[in-house]
């Protein structure tokens, strides 16, 4: 907002705070979707958004906003928003004939989303087991170690059940882990297939499963691999 004093042109913005020309406030997670009212400057609508997470309260308010400006009506701005579906590998969630959901987030992952995904999952898993099976994050430079390190230590902190790790990072993941607390055998690090293969031996009814990785860790083939069971569930 400190650069809006100095632009040449009126700066618009989405988010959170009161000072936001586009708002969303009552946000309320709801299993896998999210209400919320979005404040629009001249009027305030119910949504209800088909996606867990604030993340993706945050990317619909960038939307509205685009579209308010272009002028659409609060009702089609509405309309729009209500009927986003996840794309695949996105963050779309489904249910396993077994009863165990997953959370495909294996098209590619950065820290940002990473984090924004851990803490969906945390946030989803509620009495029951959050695992995250995560592959490495690339193209992070010289900081590489250290944000896998901080990777594993959300996951810690945050209380998840398990964490499975398939990549060059595993052991920067591992120690941010257990400096965090958690115990060493909650920890599985292996090649893709040995982390496959562990996975499905672990797994039971009720946990959420997020999947996540960057491209080029193609973790969308454990995804297959859990498709393969039996099925995603009716």
């Amino acid at each position: 907002m400190k650069l809006s004093k100095t632009a040449a042109r009126k700066v618009f913005f989405f988010g959170f705070s009161p000072a936001a020309d586009v708002r969303a406030v009552d946000v309320i997670p709801k299993g896998d979707h999210m209400t919320f009212t979005l404040e629009l400057p001249d009027r305030s609508i119910p949504v209800e958004l088909k996606s867990p997470g604030e993340f993706m309260v945050k990317n619909a308010l960038a939307a509205a906003s685009v579209g308010y400006l272009n002028g659409l009506s609060a009702d089609a701005i509405k309309d729009g928003l209500e009927g986003f579906l996840p794309v695949k590998g996105r963050m779309d969630i489904w249910k396993t004939r077994q009863g165990v959901f997953i959370i495909d987030g294996s098209y590619n992952a950065n820290p940002g989303s990473m984090e924004a995904a851990i803490r969906t999952l945390a946030q989803l898993k509620g009495p029951g087991r959050g695992i995250l099976v995560a592959g490495d994050m690339l193209e992070l430079g010289k900081d590489a170690e250290q944000l896998h390190e901080a990777m594993g230590r959300l996951a810690a902190r945050l209380g998840l059940e398990k964490i499975f790790h398939t990549g060059n990072f595993a052991p920067a993941v591992k120690k941010g882990a257990c400096e965090a607390g958690m115990a060493d055998h909650r920890i599985f690090t292996g090649d893709k297939s040995e982390v496959t293969a562990a996975l499905l031996e672990f797994i039971r009814p009720g946990d959420w499963v997020l999947v996540k990785g960057s491209r080029g860790a193609k973790t969308e083939d454990i995804v297959h691999r859990l498709e393969a069971l039996d099925g995603p569930a009716a």
